[in-house]
């Protein structure tokens, strides 16, 4: 399970009265509204991946619930938080209940609470009053309900601009994360998702364990408010193990005060369906399925749900799968004895083993370094000894058949053989096992054409598979194909979105792309103290190229001050890691580089027993040929 550090989901629910089902068992019809805003796509903090889905599972469940305006918002500025609550405050005034759904980041300064918007910078503590908009305010809108405000915060309550916030006064106390707040106005409660200074897990759904159990529990008729928020905390901590406690503050008078809606004519909660709770547990484990006959069961048992809906989406989808354009032979083969593999790919659902198999010559010789399911190191493709990786990955798989790891590495080793048909089929294989990393490889072969016609868009479908899955590689993939324009309209900013996702989750290329884009002022505004930071982060990460960038912005004084010295740690450290480019930019250019850098680069070369020549402000030939040796040329 992962733990949300740099993030912060607030659900502000100022929920009315549904139907007070007093003793006497009299019927209320109410007024229900909602304004749902999820934050995701932040232009100077880490952009966050389920905000969206915060807000349609939130909607899907209100709307359940017999909501009768709900108002869904993402990706708001701090005008369009401001405008977007005047406007709701008019649906909010005499309502009995009015929902403020919020999902994004936030702080506290001064003991004050904070929503972010998306094109907050925060620079110093003093921004934070101009540009962030304060719970209080929040609050403001719904005052014109009358039975119930219910203020839920979905929160790992830290600030993520504080690591890089200067700051003006000693006195101006900015905390990790939100404060405490006790409500002043009556019948209001604040819920938080975790206690102060301990982080809410993102969890493996589609949604947090605490907006997943909100989503279940919301839509249990005749349950208090009260008593549902104490389920929803013991929902959470079991499913976190304890480490993250919910909490409740505020009050409320006497009474059954329940947000599932009562008709007016009966007293009975509307009509809906129980199973609505079941499928949002289940559906985060079969979204990705293959499996068409499995997906259709879910879809009649939870057909009147949302998420019955989008297991329909996904039969669709692969309803589309290629058929003619794909390669031919669904089938593997590898010398000398290919038949139990032939049989294991043959069969619509490959055996699993219960338990993963130990490292075998297959892993040694063909397992990838970015593949998740790996057992060892990995092996770059370039340097897989196809002959032997088929045969050893053969062998596996008549051992362990139906591993996906050793499905995937099969395919790897075909790939590498150039017998791509039946690497194509092997990859297919994998996926159906589980294999992200095959999801993966698959969209590269139709991207480049590769034993298959070049089609972009079924690229960005694979793509976004093995992503949904949390592929850390196919993040950076999808932002190339907005970036470049293919099988999509080109979108800088949208693939500035995937960028950050991908680097997010330490992909290397990601931290190297956003540079870029800084560089490039594409998508972003042109920025070259930003894009030196993200090559910095992308260099620690070990990006050869990102180092001799370094290198050139030292040199030229780009996003920072010139340092002759600092270019040329950068650009020998780029050298010895064997970088082309900066070989040829260094032998091709060399008039671009200052001539402190020239003697700065001699030094180096001479330290180390590469040249033996006069230090001097350019190049000879003698240093041009230790540049070439440094490089290993």
């Amino acid at each position: 399970m992962q733990m949300r550090i740099v993030r912060i989901r607030i659900v502000l629910a100022a929920v009315m009265f549904l139907g007070a089902w007093c003793a006497a068992g009299a019927a209320h019809a109410d007024k229900r509204v909602a304004l749902l805003i999820g934050n995701a796509r932040y232009q100077n903090a880490t952009t966050l991946i389920n905000p969206p889905n915060d807000v349609n599972g939130m909607k899907a469940a209100l709307n359940q619930a017999g909501f009768t305006v709900i108002q869904p918002e993402n990706d708001l500025t701090r005008q369009g938080m401001v405008q977007a609550l005047r406007s709701f405050e008019t649906q909010a005034t005499a309502a009995d209940v009015a929902v403020i759904y919020y999902s994004g980041h936030g702080m506290e300064l001064n003991g004050i609470n904070y929503l972010l918007p998306v094109d907050a910078r925060l620079a110093t503590d003093r921004d934070v009053e101009d540009e962030a908009v304060t719970l209080d305010r929040v609050l403001r809108s719904l005052e014109g309900a009358s039975r119930l405000k219910l203020v839920i915060l979905d929160a790992c309550r830290n600030n993520p601009f504080l690591p890089r916030m200067s700051h003006s006064n000693s006195n101006r106390a900015v905390s990790r994360g939100l404060a405490r707040v006790e409500p002043a106005s009556t019948n209001t409660l604040i819920a938080y998702s975790a206690a102060a200074g301990t982080v809410a897990a993102d969890g493996n759904g589609l949604n947090s364990p605490f907006t997943a159990s909100l989503i279940k529990r919301i839509i249990e008729p005749g349950i208090d408010v009260r008593i549902m928020l104490g389920n929803v905390r013991d929902d959470v901590m079991a499913d976190t193990g304890n480490q993250q406690q919910p909490f409740v503050n505020g009050s409320l008078g006497g009474g059954v005060l329940s947000l599932m809606a009562t008709p007016a004519s009966a007293g009975a909660p509307p009509a809906m369906d129980p199973l609505f709770g079941e499928a949002s547990q289940i559906w985060p484990t079969l979204r990705g399925s293959t499996d068409v006959g499995e997906l259709e069961t879910f879809r009649r048992r939870y057909a009147n749900t949302f998420f019955g809906e989008l297991a329909e989406k996904r039969i669709k989808e692969l309803s589309a799968l290629p058929t003619t354009k794909t390669a031919p032979p669904v089938v593997l083969q590898a010398a000398p004895d290919p038949a139990p593999v032939q049989k294991q790919a043959a069969a619509v659902t490959p055996v699993r083993p219960p338990v993963p198999p130990p490292e075998t010559e297959c892993d040694r010789l063909a397992a990838s370094p970015l593949d998740p399911d790996r057992v060892g190191a990995g092996v770059l493709f370039g340097q897989i000894d196809a002959a032997r990786a088929v045969a050893a990955c053969n062998g596996a798989l008549q051992q362990y058949p139906g591993t996906k790891r050793l499905l995937f590495q099969y395919g790897r080793a075909l790939d590498a053989a150039k017998r791509h048909a039946e690497s194509f089929a092997a990859y297919q294989q994998a996926f159906a096992a589980g294999s992200l990393a095959a999801a993966h490889n698959l969209a590269f072969l139709y991207r480049e054409g590769t034993g298959v016609p070049r089609d972009y868009t079924e690229a960005m479908r694979w793509f976004r598979k093995a992503a949904h899955g949390g592929y850390a590689n196919s993040y950076v993939s999808i932002g190339y194909l907005y970036e470049l324009g293919l099988g999509v309209p080109q979108d800088h900013a949208e693939a500035m979105r995937w960028y950050r996702l991908g680097a997010d989750r330490g992909d290397v290329e990601s931290h190297a792309n956003i540079a870029l884009l800084y560089e490039g002022g594409k998508g972003v505004k042109r920025d070259y103290a930003e894009a030196l930071r993200w090559y910095q982060k992308a260099a620690d990460l070990g990006d050869t190229n990102s180092l001799a960038s370094l290198a050139s912005y030292y040199n030229n004084g780009r996003g920072t001050a010139k340092n002759p010295v600092e270019a040329a740690n950068y650009a020998f450290k780029a050298l010895e890691r064997g970088s082309e480019f900066e070989l040829n930019e260094l032998l091709t250019n060399a008039k671009a580089w200052s001539p402190r850098f020239h003697s700065e680069m001699l030094l180096k070369l001479k330290a180390r027993g590469y040249y033996n020549g006069a230090i001097t402000s350019s190049f000879n030939e003698q240093a041009r040929s230790a540049l070439r040796k440094l490089a290993g040329r």
